[in-house]
């Protein structure tokens, strides 16, 4: 496994597997290592579209896009983090799946088992189809809660079970929020004990608690003030990018890269 990103004048590393901060020297932040350790397997790399603090915009809108109080609201959250997450794949898509082709984008079933006001269909199924049809990608909602459940920081083989089988062999797996990593890579455990290749797992936002500790404040100085933009993402450079202005003005700038 590759040495630590930061530099030995940094007061941080970061962490070769989800790209958010680690102790000074460390090659794995603390919560992928213990993730790493329940799973007992090599994990595909985390490629997360982009940084966020707590209480930002992308914060609300990551929260708002499933669990706005009005339809209206929850819309406007999707249709824009559906952009960002189109514009994203369909430039980064070689780099994520590492020019695997075709892909079959995978969503990360919900640990809630869903709100009335989703119908019976997980919001971020319809930001993964808007990408696809941007990326030339397809979308299988595959798996379903599994025997032993997953939790913060409670990463299970078990978690989750695969119920169908995705039209391709190779998958990018999608989350919304990546906190410990524990549900993510626990869905991709399952989709390998199934015999599929999973290429990556790409969350919308990697939270980022910069109050955390010494490490995450010098980490999020020096990240949270680098702007978000298409044309870059943790597969194309060892840094990544925060996000955190309005969403109007990235998605100008997005759309204009």
């Amino acid at each position: 496994m590759p040495g630590p990103h930061a530099s030995s004048e940094s007061g941080f590393a970061i962490c070769n597997l989800c790209h958010g901060p680690a102790r000074k020297g460390s090659r794995l932040c603390w919560s992928c290592f213990e993730v790493a350790k329940q799973l007992h397997r090599r994990l595909p790399r985390v490629v997360p579209v982009f940084l966020f603090a707590p209480t930002s915009v992308p914060h609300r809108l990551l929260v708002g896009y499933k669990a706005a109080p009005s339809a209206a609201s929850r819309a406007h959250h999707s249709s824009a983090l559906g952009d960002v997450l189109s514009l994203f794949l369909a430039r980064h898509q070689a780099c994520v799946a590492r020019d695997a082709a075709p892909v079959t984008l995978v969503p990360v079933p919900s640990s809630s088992g869903g709100r009335a006001s989703w119908h019976g269909r997980h919001p971020l199924v319809a930001l993964c189809e808007k990408a696809a049809e941007a990326s030339g990608t397809s979308v299988r909602s595959c798996l379903a809660p599994g025997a032993a459940g997953t939790r913060r920081l409670g990463a299970s083989p078990d978690g989750f079970r695969v119920v169908s089988r995705p039209s391709t062999a190779t998958v990018v797996v999608v989350d919304d929020m990546f906190t410990s990593g524990a549900r993510a890579l626990s869905a991709t455990a399952a989709l390998e004990g199934a015999g599929l290749r999973v290429a990556a797992v790409v969350p919308l936002g990697r939270l980022v608690c910069p109050g955390h500790n010494r490490e995450t404040a010098a980490f999020w100085r020096e990240v949270g003030s680098r702007p978000w933009s298409p044309l870059s993402c943790c597969a194309c450079r060892p840094r990544p990018l925060a996000l955190e202005v309005a969403p109007s003005a990235w998605l100008e700038a997005a759309r204009a890269a």
